[in-house]
């Protein structure tokens, strides 16, 4: 079965991954700027994003994804310079999926793949790779709009080579087949040091760490 490794969305898988990652940043003190979930990351995005795409945000957006190590080994000046070759294409595509992003967990539910993939297609010109790997331009889709781009993460998909629309609607299908979303965010939410912030990203956030 091609999606036997992704997981479905419930309270067991979440709280399994939960565990994981709690785990994992144990061993790995290093890694203070997840332990909040990214709350705190996508509180800081919401804010630059609050005043649109223009160039100050595409530098913090390039200087976020150096942290995610999501264009290794491409030198960050060529990621700076080919994504301002493609801001007004990014901003284009970007600003009819903005409003859907931020209405949460039901955002994913509202978008086809359809209405995602020309961001997606746009996003996965900007750093050159042999086999079009999804990991880089689904993380910058993530980045623009998080909750409606879950993260392609190698480590996590398990089934051999999966194109990212095979992913992404995989994704979609679980969250709207998931029990008691309701249960699943105060799961969540009730891990996190501090309040959650308004626009935090349930959907993909939680199929991704019930993955782990």
């Amino acid at each position: 079965m091609r999606f036997e490794r992704i997981r479905s969305i419930n309270i067991e898988n979440l709280q399994h991954g939960i565990k994981h990652l709690d785990n994992y940043l144990k061993t790995h003190s290093n890694v203070l700027w997840e332990r909040d979930f990214h709350n705190s990351l996508y509180e800081r995005l919401e804010h630059q994003r609050s005043r649109g795409l223009d160039e100050a945000f595409w530098q913090f957006l390039v200087d976020e994804l150096a942290k995610w190590k999501a264009f290794r080994p491409t030198p960050r000046e060529i990621i700076i310079e080919r994504g301002l070759e493609r801001l007004e294409r990014l901003r284009t595509h970007y600003a009819p999926l903005s409003t859907v992003s931020v209405q949460l967990d039901h955002g994913l539910s509202q978008v086809s793949w359809r209405d995602v993939f020309p961001l997606f297609r746009v996003a996965a010109e900007i750093k050159p790779v042999k086999h079009g790997s999804p990991v880089f331009p689904s993380k910058l889709c993530h980045f623009l709009c998080p909750s409606i781009y879950p993260v392609f993460d190698n480590t996590l998909v398990k089934t051999g080579k999966i194109e990212y629309m095979e992913y992404w609607t995989e994704c979609k299908k679980k969250w709207e087949k998931a029990p008691g979303k309701g249960a699943l965010i105060q799961e969540l939410k009730s891990h996190f040091p501090e309040a959650a912030c308004d626009h935090y990203p349930w959907p993909t956030r939680i199929f991704e760490i019930c993955q782990y």
